[in-house]
């Protein structure tokens, strides 16, 4: 048993800069391998990090009003359906035999949490994301002794538009007044910053089969939110790792496939912990993590995984709409995308701001007026041709 005294939560977040030990967050857009990354990461013993996705930026933005009632403060945060913290996801079929489930012990976390709350002086964001996670190492009865990194999934709100995905976000009126990187950095000034890219189309195309696997339709705002927030993650990671240099870190989906061990243990030593081959096993608290979809066959990265389904998959006018939007991307990166002359491209009502104002002031007529695709850009194409009609 790791017992962890109140005097001593209190020393470790009051003190926090004097404990040497990292902080770092993995963002990413949806379909980017950010779980897989997670996985590798869950059962290193330097590593503390809670086995979930969740916006800790955005849910404590849902919360703060309940700061000066600490029980009420946590218990919004670990149970109301508002926060990202309350689901487990992908927490079946796990373990050898995938027959083991993992759940967070929800309850007992926030006992420890407002035992911690009440003792301090104050409660800012930044000693509320330290006590949460002491609380779920006093829980899990992790030996703090030996943490030399706290590692949050923080997964797509990587732009500030994020924090406002239900309003739209292509307007003149919108304003970016609720900053991720800067509020993460004025809490942590050292922070590092694992960012997980893939090739555009290809993440596109695994956004399209995702959805699809899960019968759902999306709509218009959908559309918006995965494909421009590739483009999104793009910019503002390119921008942020001007700013942090060192301290930001892209991780590329294929090399991680194709080249795990040298990946690995590239991003140990960037988050300077041990390497071991512990960081080739994918987990979920601690038992065997098949994957987003429990059928896999192969436990962790893939060294033969297939990355160009994308070229047989989508029809040519997708292509080129992927080609023009995310050209910028794929030449920073070096990724693979078709090319086309000028006389192809003829798409300019699609990128104008015409038309994207358009779309958003006809969004719930154009919604029932067309039918969902399995190719969505196939179905901006009807889009297009209505606009113009």
């Amino acid at each position: 048993m790791h017992l962890i005294k109140i005097e001593q939560c209190l020393d470790f977040i009051e003190n926090f800069e004097t404990k040497n030990i990292g902080i770092a967050f993995l963002v990413t857009i949806g379909r980017s391998g950010s779980s897989l990354l997670m996985s590798l990461l869950d059962s290193h013993e330097e590593i503390l990090m809670i086995p979930l996705i969740f916006y800790y930026y955005l849910d404590w933005e849902k919360i703060k009003q309940f700061k000066d009632h600490p029980e009420v403060l946590a218990k919004n945060f670990i149970f109301n359906t508002f926060s990202s913290f309350s689901e487990d996801r992908h927490s079946s079929s796990l373990g050898e035999n995938r027959n083991e489930t993992f759940s967070l012990k929800r309850d007992k976390i926030l006992d420890e949490l407002v035992k911690i709350l009440l003792a301090l002086k104050k409660i800012t964001r930044k000693n509320f994301f330290l006590a949460l996670h002491l609380s779920y190492a006093i829980v899990e009865n992790i030996d703090l002794s030996k943490i030399k990194v706290i590692v949050q999934h923080h997964h797509f709100l990587i732009a500030s538009f994020a924090y406002k995905y239900e309003k739209n976000r292509f307007t003149d009126n919108f304003s970016d007044d609720q900053p991720f990187f800067e509020n993460l950095l004025s809490d942590f000034s050292n922070v590092k910053i694992i960012c997980m890219i893939r090739n555009p189309i290809d993440n596109y195309y695994s956004t399209l089969k995702f959805l699809k696997s899960k019968n759902e339709l999306f709509d218009i705002s959908t559309f918006y939110f995965s494909f421009f927030g590739v483009l999104f993650n793009f910019n503002i990671s390119i921008k942020q790792k001007e700013v942090m240099q060192g301290n930001f870190k892209f991780i590329k989906f294929e090399s991680l496939h194709k080249n795990t061990i040298g990946v690995m243990k590239e991003l140990a030593s960037f988050l300077k912990i041990s390497f071991s081959d512990i960081l080739l096993r994918s987990t979920k608290d601690g038992k065997l993590w098949w994957g987003n979809n429990p059928n896999n066959i192969i436990n962790g990265t893939n060294p033969n995984i297939s990355l160009d389904k994308w070229k047989n998959c989508l029809d040519s006018q997708s292509k080129v709409i992927c080609s023009v939007l995310m050209k910028d991307f794929a030449a920073r990166f070096n990724y693979e995308i078709p090319l086309f002359s000028e006389k192809e491209i003829k798409i300019h009502k699609f990128i104008e701001k015409e038309f994207e104002s358009y779309i958003y002031a006809h969004y719930n007529e154009l919604n029932d007026s067309v039918s969902f695709s399995d190719n969505y850009l196939l179905l901006r194409s009807k889009l297009i041709n209505y606009y113009k009609s």
